[in-house]
């Protein structure tokens, strides 16, 4: 059995046996940790260890440009509760009121798509901040950011959020989706 010392110093030499050793001991203690400290991020589970994984290999060239982020003597779940507390801890600034405000500014945001208060399309709009508002905060967040990219020619959805593409991508589509279940529930209503 290799020890953990070993698996981090084969990591930071680039031995890819090293690197999936560690891969595959790190996930589960991430993941344990997730689960008993950010159960509120459950939704996100899958995206925090992404970002932790990504989060381990930036330190690694960090470490290898002299800037000491892993310390080899670290116990891989002290090293676990590390990547993924940095990254819960972002999660939850941007799913909290950090991000983009708040669903508050669902309402500001949106109003640049205000049309005459007689106007049909008015009433489409109302129920678009009113679905918004309905929303989980997390759900509310991606569709405000995505509005102010789209009409502020703002700067990627992933890099408003702090997630790769991917992430943005599933994030966006969940939230158009519950979005739209909100919507066609309130008209099966009327």
């Amino acid at each position: 059995m290799t020890s953990e010392r070993q698996i981090l110093e084969g990591f930071l030499r680039g031995d890819a046996t090293a690197c999936r050793e560690l891969l595959t001991r790190l996930r589960p203690a991430c993941l344990a940790k997730l689960l008993r400290d950010y159960p509120q991020l459950r939704h996100v589970h899958d995206e925090i260890l992404d970002a932790a994984e990504m989060l381990l290999f930036e330190w690694r060239s960090k470490h290898l440009a002299g800037e000491k982020r892993l310390d080899l003597d670290e116990p891989l779940q002290s090293l676990a509760r590390r990547l993924v507390k940095q990254e819960a801890e972002k999660e939850s600034i941007y799913s909290g009121h950090n991000v983009v405000g708040s669903k508050a500014v669902s309402k500001k945001v949106l109003k640049k798509l205000s049309v005459p208060a007689e106007s049909e399309d008015q009433l489409v709009v109302d129920d678009l901040v009113q679905g918004i508002d309905e929303l989980p905060e997390e759900m509310a967040a991606v569709l405000i950011a995505e509005a102010q990219r789209v009409l502020n020619d703002g700067p990627p959805l992933a890099e408003q959020l702090g997630v790769t593409p991917e992430a943005a991508r599933k994030r966006l589509e969940r939230a158009r989706r519950e979005l739209k279940l909100k919507l066609w529930g309130r008209k099966d209503e009327a």
